[in-house]
């Protein structure tokens, strides 16, 4: 096992905007004329960047000290600006000393003036530059109470602040904080544009921006850094350090987004500013780039780069300077990566490493250093001496005994949610899991598993703060790999040791690899509704609603060939206002409202043992996980918990490609024999792969099947239980999965027993929707995209008559043609108990969330006629079943830690407690016949899944040989709750001579024994 390739970092704009001195028509306000003088001859200097001059200065007031002036108050001055001088020439300990000194005196003189508030500034800002971050913040506040009290009009001061605070709450990976201080900032710029403007607005969000970086937010933190680039490029102000980052900030955010072109296109604006900068802005851009470099192949020029940056920063800041370090440290992890130069690397380290014995207070650079310092060591054949580097990171601050080991770990609780524990994490358990590879001692593989379990627990945290879905989606590829390292491993325990425990806990990540960043959704909506006030739920769903149209907005406009980027660029701003005012918003519930921060923070799975009162005493779960290398199978019943692994290649993924390829393909007339003993051959040998493995474990003929991965896009019930010997080509001959099990799938049962948790009314009130499409409709045209395509939507008459006939049959409410409008669907939509749409969807693999499905077009006065994957989101359901009757519903976009991102998906979040949806195009004559035969099965009290069974099996005895292909009757499949939607006439009339036998039986009962 060994390290993934890392990317860059951004890094926190620290060029704080110093209040030193009063204005110069102000000198009034001085202590003495000589004060006055002295102020405006630092003045003078700073615009002649004259370093030597304020250093000369700053002497020349320590001997006035010394030798001239017996006044206290006066003293006080001449130490605040002694302190002012240091501070502008980076002597940042001499500064706070002589700042400190003022301090004390004009305390013992009980002053506190207007030099007073900015010497507790600038200490502050003294010790950001030395990276004492802790000293920041309490300065930062200590200021921010006085000024409040000290002036009325100290509102941008304030606000400045709170930006030095956001800066150094990210520096400490403090993020609960970084929210409260972005908010709060928001707040005073929400009453006052202009508190803070030009250089400092950009700095702000440039400063916010990074801070979603670190957090994992990465759709967030591009909405700050775009907007911080949108003030930059207004001001046309020549590019600086800040700059510099800012578009150092991008490339790191575009290329964490899957944005390879706008990555390039930013690095290549930014790096030729960076290689004449000398601020340590300048140098991480250049040492994000040279990672770049480094991934792409060109690791030399990437390694001459950095060496550049070492000896320019040991000429401008000197060898013992933090910014020295910082790059220093940043080229032994480059040499370490690239050029395995671990001797070299171990050397820096050390150098670094001693650095920071004398600076303890440095918490920004002790997790690079010290991580990179345990890698080195690892790597060059010392894992145990790289085990304590990493214990005293991890246990940092806590009183650990050295007897308890190199093994153990740190309570969950004791660690920070961010990135950099995670990377120390992740290198503790390779270490961890090659030593077993080379000993096979069970107490080292326990470790190691124990620690996959620490990691996911880290990124599940992660997972909680951020509020982007697309965050949310890249945070579950980027570690989708630690869950499955933590069901090996205690896979590999439970074999090794036979305890139970380990099969439990096999099972419990296999529940947390599966659509986490939807199921932290839906609790966090579960959390507002149950727990905040309705007014102040529906604001935020408005919110929410508003962010989803700016982001698909944006997205759409940019596709296009020629995009209105004054439209873009206006979106933008409202988005990023929207965002504020949510974020504030679910701000105050956490505050103040306990119950919505326990249930968004809950993230408990049901044990084996809870799984049969979860999907019902008489089904089976078989649960599916899939790595590279494993296939791994969990049957849970009320009598059985099985794991079952077998290993797999690349060769099982093409088999399911191909498979599916054969299942949705409606090119039926060529090469039809070939085709069909594909089909038959490969049929079986799925079903021997996937189903005949578990089949002894099973207990009935119910299956709640939950896929992972590629298995998602696969309808298990076209598996084939054995193979067709005959020489015909009929598909209804062959011996279908279906035949045997009622079968219905969850995202997980995790996720069912979320949505089970709902409130629903026990009724059936159903309404559908069909519009009429009197012309025939060109994507392209509606949806105004770049890339022009052939696809041409038509009308379906058929589907309005399955609307008619599933209305009638259920008495429900039905909109055909002109009325099936977009505005009434919203409207309406939250009234109903069943809702069924029969229409066409426009799929969107690119952006999921620009997905739509067309109601009627050019008839609907409010809406375009297009609901859209965000829109579904933001509408609040109390359905128990909605059926998508349409092309490509349950389809789309995979991605590997959230399966399929399809529209189906959107309506399961949004208050549906199942979906039955389609995997690929449905044909319009057979799809309606399948689903009036669903709707009458259903009628007579039928589970969904035994309802679109027998549809189906009455669909094939009547098809033609060419109908009877699984493309035109296997497309439908069952997400989610799989109970009856409406009650059995039978069972209604079975339950009333049985109740009244009950209720004759107690009365008589009840009579004899009085």
């Amino acid at each position: 096992m060994t390290f993934s390739v890392f990317q860059a970092d951004a890094s926190v704009s620290s060029k704080q905007h110093f209040r030193l001195l009063p204005d110069e028509e102000n000198t009034e306000n001085y202590h003495t004329e000589a004060i006055g003088k002295i102020n405006k001859r630092i003045i003078s200097l700073v615009s002649l960047n004259d370093r030597d001059g304020l250093l000369n200065l700053a002497d020349s007031l320590r001997m006035a000290i010394d030798n001239e002036v017996t006044d206290s108050a006066t003293t006080a001055e001449y130490y605040y600006y002694i302190g002012v001088c240091y501070l502008l020439t980076g002597r940042y300990a001499k500064a706070i000393s002589g700042l400190k000194q003022s301090l004390t005196l004009k305390k013992a003189l009980d002053i506190v003036d207007d030099n007073y508030l900015k010497a507790i500034y600038n200490i502050g800002v003294s010790y950001n530059f030395l990276g004492d971050y802790i000293q920041v913040g309490n300065y930062m506040l200590d200021y921010i109470n006085l000024a409040t009290d000290y002036s009325s009009s100290a509102e941008r001061e304030i606000a400045e602040a709170y930006s030095a605070l956001i800066g150094t709450a990210v520096e400490c990976k403090d993020f609960e904080n970084f929210t409260d201080y972005t908010n709060r900032i928001q707040s005073i710029l929400s009453n006052n544009r202009n508190t803070i403007t030009g250089d400092d607005l950009i700095r702000l969000y440039i400063n916010i921006g990074v801070g979603f970086i670190r957090m994992g937010d990465y759709s967030k933190s591009r909405v700050y850094l775009e907007q911080a680039e949108s003030l930059f490029r207004n001001s046309r102000k020549e590019a600086d350090a800040d700059y510099i980052n800012l578009i150092n900030s991008l490339a790191v955010t575009y290329s964490y987004l899957g944005l390879p072109e706008k990555e390039e296109e930013y690095y290549r604006k930014g790096i030729e500013f960076a290689l004449k900068e000398n601020s340590f802005l300048g140098f991480n851009m250049v040492n994000s780039y040279a990672i770049k470099l480094g991934n792409s192949g060109n690791a030399d020029r990437g390694e001459k780069l950095l060496a550049q940056m070492v000896e320019r920063a040991g000429h401008w800041y000197g060898t013992d300077s933090r910014y020295y370090i910082e790059v220093l440290n940043n080229y032994a992890i480059y040499l370490l990566s690239y050029k395995k130069d671990i001797e070299n690397a171990i050397r820096f380290f050390r150098i670094c490493s001693a650095y920071l014995d004398k600076n303890k207070e440095d918490s920004g650079l002790r997790f690079p250093v010290m991580n990179g310092y345990a890698k080195a060591l690892y790597n060059g054949g010392q894992p145990e001496k790289a085990l304590e580097k990493i214990q005293e990171l991890l246990f940092q601050g806590s009183d650990t005994r050295e007897d308890e080991g190199l093994w153990i770990n740190p309570s969950p609780e004791s660690l920070n949610a961010d990135r950099s524990v995670l990377t120390t994490l992740m290198l503790k358990y390779e270490i961890l899991r090659n030593m077993y590879s080379s000993s096979e001692d069970t107490d080292i593989l326990i470790a190691a598993a124990n620690t996959s379990e620490l990691i996911v627990f880290v990124v599940d945290n992660i997972r909680i703060n951020i509020s982007e879905e697309e965050s949310r989606l890249i945070l579950g590829d980027r570690y989708r790999d630690a869950y499955l390292r933590a069901i090996q491993d205690f896979e590999l325990c439970y074999r090794t040791t036979g305890e139970q425990e380990y099969l439990e806990k096999a099972f419990t990540y296999s529940e947390k690899s599966k659509v986490a960043g939807l199921l932290a959704a839906t609790r966090e909506l579960n959390a507002i509704q149950l727990n905040i006030p309705e007014t102040t739920a529906q604001f935020e769903k408005q919110l929410q609603r508003e962010i989803g149209f700016y982001n698909a907005r944006i997205a759409a406009e940019n596709e296009k060939s020629n995009p209105d980027m004054a439209a873009v660029n206006l979106w933008k701003e409202k988005l990023l206002q929207t965002i504020s005012v949510r974020d504030s918003l679910v701000l105050t519930f956490r505050r103040d409202y306990p119950g919505y921060f326990t249930m968004k923070y809950h993230i408990h799975t049901p044990d084996m043992n809870d799984i049969p009162s979860v999907i019902g005493r008489n089904y089976n779960y078989l649960s599916y996980v899939i790595s590279d290398k494993m296939l791994y199978i969990f049957v849970v019943n009320r009598r059985h918990k099985e794991l079952l692994s077998f290993h797999t290649d690349s060769l099982f993924a093409e088999k399911i490609a191909e498979f599916q390829n054969l299942l949705s393909s409606a090119e039926l007339h060529t090469d039809a024999r070939l085709k069909f003993e594909n089909y038959n051959l490969l049929g079986h040998h799925l079903y021997k792969t996937l189903i005949e493995p578990v089949e002894k474990y099973l207990i009935s003929d119910n299956l709640l099947i939950s896929p992972d991965n590629f298995l998602s896009y696969l309808p298990f019930e076209t598996l084939l239980t054995s193979v067709y010997t005959g020489n015909e080509i009929l598909y209804r001959k062959l011996k279908y999965l279906m035949n045997n099990y009622n079968i219905s799938y969850s995202y997980s049962a995790t996720f069912l027993q979320e949505v089970l948790t709902r409130q629903y009314r026990n009724s059936h009130s159903l309404v559908a929707f069909a519009p009429v499409y009197k012309k025939a409709l060109h994507l392209d045209s509606i949806m105004s995209l770049r890339h022009s395509t052939s696809r041409v939507f038509y009308d379906l008459p058929y589907a309005r008559q399955e609307a008619q006939y599933i209305s009638g049959l259920s008495g429900g409410s039905v909109y055909l043609n002109d009325e099936a409008m977009e505005s009434v669907f919203k409207e309406k939509a939250g009234e109903y108990d069943i809702i069924h749409l029969a229409m066409h969807t426009y799929l969107n693999d690119v952006n999921p969330m620009n997905s739509a499905m067309i109601f009627m077009q050019d008839a609907d006065p409010s809406e375009d006629g297009l609901l859209h994957t965000y829109e579904v989101y933001g509408i609040q359901l109390k359905a128990r079943m909605v059926v998508l009757s349409s092309c490509n519903t349950g389809t789309g976009k995979l991605s590997k830690g959230e399966g399929i991102l399809s529209l189906a998906r959107g309506f399961l979040y949004s208050g549906s407690q199942s979906v039955v949806m389609s995997m690929w195009d449905i044909d319009d004559k057979s799809g309606t016949d399948i689903m009036k035969s669903f709707y009458d099965n259903l009628s007579k009290g039928m589970s969904k899944s035994a309802a679109l069974r027998k549809a189906r099996s009455q669909y094939l005895k009547n098809a033609s040989q060419l109908k009877s292909h699984p493309y035109f009757w296997s497309s439908l499949v069952v997400y989610g709750a799989n109970d009856s939607v409406f009650t059995s006439k039978r069972n209604i009339l079975v339950s009333i001579p049985l109740l009244l036998i009950i209720s004759l039986t107690v009365y008589f009962l009840y009579r004899r024994y009085s």
